[in-house]
């Protein structure tokens, strides 16, 4: 088969769309796309996340995930889920996300940055914008992915995308579709390391489409887990927190889907 999943993951220039369409084009069974997910997903995701931020959406991702992040220090709650905020709380989330990251990580080369320049971001038009200016011009001027800055890295959303095949593959669907605003993130620091976990939840459409309603819906998660000074992306983990498949699927279908969500959950 070649490693369509690592040629794909090589060239994630191309949006999720245009991936399926590749892979659906492929003449490779479900079971090999498996396989081959089992094999290259968590080297993927570690090369994903091994890019240099600059090559890396951050700037647009944060302004809209950021307000979906919880942060814990040793088990304590200290940033919470803040969900739809106006512009002027969004600018001061922003500032205390990223400074609560650096005193975390001691990262003064970060915090001085910040603490420079964050107060030339203009809230009076497009505030996402002007915060997605910032953090680009941000991460030009750094010399180098700073410990602050490899947090960040570690909630670019492209690094879920070896797991969403792995888990399509693993549970043998065709496709699968987001949840709208269900996209959440736990950064945890811990004593010896640091965990950031990508939380979504998918639904599965009808088989063969043949209903607008969807057959199943379940919640899922990627862990990252780095050493605590962030130098090293020790593991990677993929599980589903829990599913429900709806009244009406047919038997046979449902247990094919039990069976393929039981890969990620036992």
């Amino acid at each position: 088969m070649g490693n369509l999943l690592a040629k794909v993951f090589d060239c994630f220039k191309i949006g999720r769309e245009e991936t399926d369409a590749l892979i659906d084009n492929s003449q490779n069974t479900n079971e090999e796309m498996y396989a081959d997910a089992r094999e290259t997903w968590q080297h993927e995701t570690k090369t994903i996340y091994s890019k240099p931020a600059l090559e890396m959406s951050i700037p647009v991702d944060l302004p809209r995930l950021v307000r979906r992040t919880t942060i814990y220090e040793h088990d304590q709650l200290v940033q919470r889920d803040h969900g739809q905020v106006d512009n002027l709380d969004l600018i001061r989330l922003v500032h205390s996300h990223i400074v609560r990251i650096c005193e975390a990580m001691k990262d003064d080369y970060l915090l001085e940055y910040i603490n420079d320049h964050y107060d030339s971001i203009d809230g009076t038009d497009d505030v996402s914008a002007a915060i997605t200016k910032f953090l680009r011009d941000m991460l030009d001027n750094l010399e180098y992915d700073s410990p602050a800055v490899k947090i960040l890295k570690g909630t670019y959303q492209k690094v879920v995308f070896p797991a969403y095949y792995l888990l399509k593959y693993g549970i043998g669907i065709d496709r699968m579709r987001d949840c709208r605003g269900t996209w959440r993130i736990e950064i945890r620091f811990d004593r010896n390391r640091i965990v950031i976990t990508h939380i979504k939840n998918q639904s599965i459409p009808s088989e063969n489409f043949v209903s607008n309603e969807p057959e199943a819906e379940f919640e899922w998660e990627v862990s990252l887990i780095f050493s605590r000074d962030m130098e090293k992306l020790v593991s990677t983990t993929v599980r589903i927190r829990n599913y429900q498949i709806f009244d009406g699927v047919e038997k046979a279908r449902v247990k094919k889907l039990r069976k393929g969500f039981k890969k990620f959950t036992s």
